[in-house]
């Protein structure tokens, strides 16, 4: 048979459009379609970089990508030669460094509740990490939503109890890995809490 018709290609695995990548390597598959399904190859290239080679491979390991915007493009080649005219194009983010965390603050402070705030420098998620020493040992909700504004309420303190709380943005090991941490720890003065501090009350009753 006779093919004249340039092939179709596709992107089949990889970063959604736009979206930010965290790790390294960044993989994406894909496929061609053309009148004759036979001996079709490939070629790849990423941001201004030349292209492959045409091999039968459809999928890429991409590595060593600096932080900020790439552009992917694959393009097929049927067994006369004919390559497809319009790559498969996909643009995603390179953004490996972890939020900066600011203006920690803890308010609306109750005899059993308060309410810890802070800011980052871009969009994340919210989780605090508390206890009642610098081991901390308790974990807010994890709240999903991406802000730069974040305020955690967490609730069943002891009352006139020195707390520790540092923000995690993710406790979660996965997202630990993808996103890094960024820990602050807000003391209270010497002198607050003094009662709790000597007596060790929490160490009296195990449901503290």
């Amino acid at each position: 048979p006779i093919d004249t018709g340039p092939p179709d290609t596709t992107i089949t695995s990889g970063p959604a459009e736009g979206a930010k990548v965290s790790t390294s390597p960044v993989t994406f598959g894909w496929s061609g379609t053309d009148d004759i399904q036979w001996g079709i190859t490939y070629a790849a290239k990423v941001d201004n970089n030349a292209w492959s080679s045409f091999t039968p491979d459809t999928s890429l390991d991409i590595s060593n990508l600096s932080d900020g915007l790439h552009t992917f493009r694959v393009k097929a080649k049927d067994y006369t030669g004919n390559e497809d005219p319009s790559p498969a194009v996909r643009t995603f983010i390179m953004d490996t460094a972890a939020p900066v965390i600011s203006n920690v603050s803890a308010t609306g402070i109750t005899p059993d509740s308060a309410t810890i705030c802070w800011q980052t420098d871009e969009l994340a998620t919210s989780q605090v990490e508390y206890g009642l020493t610098a081991a901390y040992g308790l974990l807010s909700s994890l709240d999903t939503t991406l802000v730069t504004g974040h305020c955690v309420t967490i609730s069943s303190l002891f009352d006139n109890t020195t707390y520790h709380f540092r923000e995690t943005l993710d406790y979660k090991q996965k997202l630990t890995e993808l996103l890094g941490l960024k820990v602050v720890d807000l003391l209270p003065k010497e002198w607050k809490n003094k009662f709790t501090r000597v007596d060790k009350t929490w160490t009296k009753d195990p449901d503290l």
